[in-house]
């Protein structure tokens, strides 16, 4: 049984005694859930987001004991995953480690600021590799034309139909390797070959041009900002460096990529283990599946220096703990709980819900704010061949307060109301129908341009009746977008009751922080 579990049964001991006990959260915890729902952690007020999730952790425990209770099993795949996130996990805490370790350049928000008051204009040549690179340098050197080069052999296909040009830059707006070489060159000046995530670049400094600008307060937080970034991608250059130096890394990138390789070649050593090129090809075939083929050509590299990075990094986790720390095993936990809650959900609730023809016009009924575009539309619609006549008859309504039927009658009309079935209000321009759905009863609409093919266009106004509930077989679209719906609330719904459900029976009925 999972640590976790055994953690609940001991707390569920003590409640049965007690009469009620909490979950307790870590704050690592909190935050590891909010990544896992694409929150990032540099967002203001993170206090308050991770105070608001303790809930919804809460629920995902009780739902996870649910699952347990049922005496269901993971399945090796589901093993597997998990294992797969124990690996990442420690990776990152233990990357994290060492860039609390790095030197980081102190932030000099002045010299920034007297840089970023230029505009630079500014070329350059993509190159895959850096021995492409330099043999580009060379050519330079003898004075071939920039501008031909880079149409010639830049990898970058939007500047090298321009010559190189990137046009105007300014700073922050390019990566840190590439600014840090743009902002030592003078105007006319070529950079050596400089290596960024992109490949390999060469860089040239048209011109300079001072900007008009006071940078004040905000102007300088955001400089700030760009510094603090860029410090932190210097401190994770220095930490890779040293992690490939420590672990004698050492790529072969031709045999990598190259087709017709042999699968006794070795592709990768380091101090702790060899790759071998089937071994690669292999690693790729369960990463890609079926398209492994073309990945291998076009990632092999780059995935072969993924996997060997990885490789360190999990071999030094182990080695400092942090595999074994309490706080990958808090996040591991979490994770668990995360995969039982869902597939408690995803195998049992959801499948478990069927929504009735009754329960989808029930929807209709009891939410009469949606799908508006798909009703039908009870109006009374006064066209005109001007917009004058329009507006005039418009303002009568208003000034005198005429119902529709009464307007016709002083405007010498033969009018009466008439549906206008849903479809044919979807075939009106999208400014009158935008103008029905948001239109209230007994209310007069502004005068509007009514254009039609085949038609001289008309200047109409309209007073709205009521709109008619559409009816579920009349639109397949209409039943499969409130059956979603409908079922989504009736899986919350159920999720609700099995989640109260394990509050009685556990009496684990609230959340805390774990001190």
């Amino acid at each position: 049984m999972p640590r976790f579990l055994f953690c609940l049964l001991a707390i569920l001991v003590a409640a049965h005694h007690a009469g009620a006990a909490p979950v307790f959260v870590t704050r690592a915890q909190a935050r590891e859930y909010l990544l896992t729902k694409g929150v990032p952690l540099d967002k203001p007020m993170l206090d308050d987001l991770m105070q608001a999730v303790l809930p919804e952790i809460h629920e995902h425990t009780l739902l996870a004991l649910a699952w347990e209770g049922q005496g269901r099993r993971l399945t090796p795949q589901q093993l597997d995953q998990l294992e797969q996130a124990h690996r990442e996990i420690a990776v990152r805490l233990c990357r994290e480690r060492r860039l609390g370790m790095a030197s980081v350049p102190p932030v000099n928000v002045d010299d920034y600021e007297q840089l970023s008051r230029y505009v630079y204009f500014t070329s350059h040549i993509l190159l895959a590799d850096e021995t492409a690179a330099r043999r580009a340098v060379e050519r330079l050197s003898r004075g071939e034309s920039f501008a031909e080069l880079a149409r010639r052999l830049s990898r970058d296909p939007g500047s090298a139909t321009l010559g190189g040009s990137l046009g105007a830059l300014l700073t922050g707006q390019t990566v840190l390797e590439f600014e840090d070489a743009l902002l030592r060159l003078r105007p006319g000046e070529v950079s050596p070959p400089v290596e960024s995530p992109f490949g390999w670049h060469i860089i040239r400094l048209d011109s300079l041009r001072e900007r008009d600008i006071e940078f004040g307060p905000i102007e300088r937080a955001e400089l700030s900002g760009i510094l603090e970034r860029h410090a932190r991608h210097r401190a994770e250059l220095e930490v890779q460096a040293r992690l490939w130096k420590n672990h004698r890394i050492e790529i072969f990138t031709a045999a990598a990529s190259g087709a017709g390789v042999s699968a006794g070649t070795i592709v990768a050593h380091t101090a702790d283990t060899t790759l071998t090129r089937g071994q690669l090809d292999e690693m790729m075939r369960q990463a890609f599946g079926a398209q492994s083929g073309m990945a291998t050509a076009n990632l092999g590299p780059d995935f072969l220096r993924f996997w060997v990075e990885q490789d360190a990094w999990l071999r030094e986790a182990r080695r400092d703990g942090t595999w074994l720390s309490r706080e990958t095993l808090d996040l591991v936990d979490l994770r668990e709980r995360l995969l039982k809650s869902a597939l408690l959900v995803n195998e049992q609730i959801a499948p478990a819900i069927r929504p009735t023809e009754e329960d989808l016009e029930n929807y209709l009924w009891a939410n009469p704010q949606e799908f508006l575009a798909e009703r039908a539309f009870g109006l009374w619609t006064f066209e005109f061949p001007t917009r004058e006549k329009a507006r005039a008859a418009r303002d009568l309504s208003r000034r005198e307060k005429l119902d529709p039927a009464m307007l016709a009658e002083r405007l010498g009309l033969t009018l009466h109301p008439r549906e206008l079935s849903a479809e044919a209000a979807r075939a009106l321009p999208a400014e009158i129908h935008g103008a029905l759905i948001d239109l209230d009863p007994d209310e007069w609409s502004d005068v509007m341009e009514l254009r039609q093919p085949g038609r001289t266009s008309r200047w109409v106004f309209y007073s709205l009746i009521g709109r008619r509930l559409p009816q579920i077989a009349e639109s397949v679209g209409l039943r499969r977008a409130v059956e979603e719906r409908v079922r989504a609330a009736m899986i919350t719904a159920e999720i609700q009751r099995t989640v109260e459900e394990m509050k009685r029976r556990t009496a684990l009925t609230e959340v805390r922080w774990a001190s």
